[in-house]
């Protein structure tokens, strides 16, 4: 009876001691702020690695490789960071079919647009950048929510 009692014991701790793929997520954000990069990235992947293909948290991969892909960019991989941003614009198109992008996904647009001019790929940085703007960025830039990316201007961006 005692070892009984011992299993369920140590299988019920070790059961609610699991983590969620937004759990790692939230780590990750804390780890930027206390610029534990290197954490930080290790929690992106764990978050990715065991967020589920088919739920509910399948769309939430777009926020992980989003924070993911702002991290790399921080730590000047470009590639790695536009892989990233790829994935979550994919995700959310795969996640919603036939539904205009979120208001959210300017930001990934956004993000990609900055990886890609300081990649050196100007054209494809404007593009991203202009994606960006349809989905919502001219309205945070005219509302003061957001400052305009340096490039904003130089795309032909900012005169409506």
């Amino acid at each position: 009876m005692r070892y009984i009692i011992l299993t369920l014991t140590l299988l019920f701790s070790l059961s609610g001691n699991s983590q969620t793929a937004y759990d790692y997520y939230v780590k990750a954000g804390n780890n930027v702020l206390n610029n534990d990069l290197d954490a930080a990235m290790d929690n992106y992947n764990k978050a990715l690695n065991i967020s589920p293909a088919n739920t509910q948290e399948y769309f939430d991969r777009q926020h992980y490789y989003n924070g993911r892909g702002v991290l790399k960019t921080k730590l000047g991989d470009y590639q790695g960071a536009i892989y990233d941003f790829d994935q979550a614009i994919l995700v959310e198109s795969t996640s919603t079919p036939n539904k205009k992008p979120s208001f959210s996904n300017y930001l990934v647009f956004l993000n990609r647009s900055i990886a890609k001019y300081k990649s050196g790929d100007t054209e494809g940085a404007c593009y991203d950048l202009k994606m960006a703007d349809l989905l919502g960025l001219y309205e945070e830039i005219y509302q003061g929510n957001r400052k305009a990316p340096e490039n904003y201007k130089q795309c032909g961006l900012g005169k409506k």
